[in-house]
C-alpha cells in the first residue's frame, strides 16, 4: 500500500494464459533465505523496484494443481514511495490501483476473489500475528 493505493501485477504464466490476471506481487524463497525478513522484500524489489516495510501476515493459501502444490503467504506492507519500475521480465504490467478501483475489479480480472478479503483484513489491521522465524543451527 502507498497512500491508499494497492500495487498489483500481471505476470506471464507458464501454466495458462488464464492466469495472466491482476495479482499481488509474488515470488519464491531462495535456499537459506528467511521468508518474512528477506524473501518478501527481495521479491517486491525485484518486480517493482520498491523498498517496503512489512506490516503483517494477512493470509496463507495453498494452491494444488496436477503438477505441483505451492504455499502463498499474503503480507500487508507499506511502500516507501509510489514510483514503480517494471524490473522482472516475467511481469506483463504493474500498476497502482486506488482502493475503490481495486474493489471494483471483477472476479475474472483477478487471480482469486480472496484478494479482496486479504486487502480488507489489511485495512482493518487484522493480521495473523503468531508467525515468527526460528533459525536452527
Amino acid at each position: 500500500m502507498y497512500k491508499n493505493k494497492i500495487l498489483l501485477v500481471k505476470e506471464k504464466s507458464e501454466k495458462s494464459k488464464q492466469l495472466e490476471k491482476w495479482n499481488f506481487l509474488s515470488g519464491t524463497v531462495k535456499l537459506d533465505e528467511i521468508v518474512f525478513e528477506e524473501a518478501i522484500k527481495r521479491e517486491i524489489k525485484e518486480e517493482s523496484g520498491l523498498d517496503i516495510k512489512l506490516k503483517g501476515l494477512v493470509g496463507i493459501y495453498e494452491s494444488v494443481t496436477p503438477k505441483d502444490t505451492s504455499l502463498y503467504f499474503v503480507v500487508g506492507c507499506k511502500a516507501s514511495s509510489n514510483k514503480i519500475e517494471k524490473k522482472d521480465h516475467e511481469v506483463i504490467e504493474i500498476k497502482w490501483f486506488n482502493l475503490k478501483d481495486f474493489f471494483k475489479l471483477s472476479k475474472d480480472e483477478i487471480v482469486h476473489k480472496d484478494m479482496w478479503l486479504c486487502a480488507k483484513n489489511y485495512l482493518k489491521g487484522k493480521y495473523i500475528n503468531l508467525i515468527k522465524t526460528v533459525r536452527y543451527q
